[in-house]
């Protein structure tokens, strides 16, 4: 069975900008593409994308960037019980809260983060791009 990897925004960011961690994280994009891994990111990604990376690259590039992303990345859930979930638990960043939340709608098997710190309360599993490739 294939594993659901739910990619938090720095993933994303990192294959974009082709910063720390690239190479992981466009292997992840190259496993799903070969139908290895179910590969998500929620709605909240997509705008913090834009805003993040709008100084960065023209916006219909980016624009571009994004769609060709989602060719292989789906879009999760953004509601608002992931909302109103991630506002009822103790942790100081709520965007990490609500990608949280997000990642459990789609029954994560991983969170793919560079920041596993912000989620410590997380009962899905935190790792980062390479940690999952080395470890598949």
């Amino acid at each position: 069975m294939r594993k659901h990897l739910f990619l938090d925004t720095n993933i994303v960011i990192d294959v974009l900008a082709n910063r720390q961690e690239a190479l992981s994280a466009a292997n992840l994009l190259q496993e799903a593409i070969e139908g290895n891994v179910v590969l998500y990111m929620s709605a909240l990604t997509v705008a913090n994308i834009t805003y993040i990376m709008r100084k960065d690259m023209p916006k219909d590039v980016l624009k571009n960037k994004i769609k060709q992303l989602c060719k292989f990345i789906k879009i999760s859930p953004l509601s608002g019980y992931e909302v109103v979930n991630a506002l009822n638990i103790e942790n100081p960043d709520l965007e990490d809260a609500i990608q949280y939340f997000s990642a459990m709608s789609i029954n994560a098997d991983y969170i793919i983060t560079r920041d596993a710190s912000h989620f410590r309360y997380s009962s899905v599993p935190v790792v980062s791009a390479s940690e999952f490739m080395a470890s598949s």
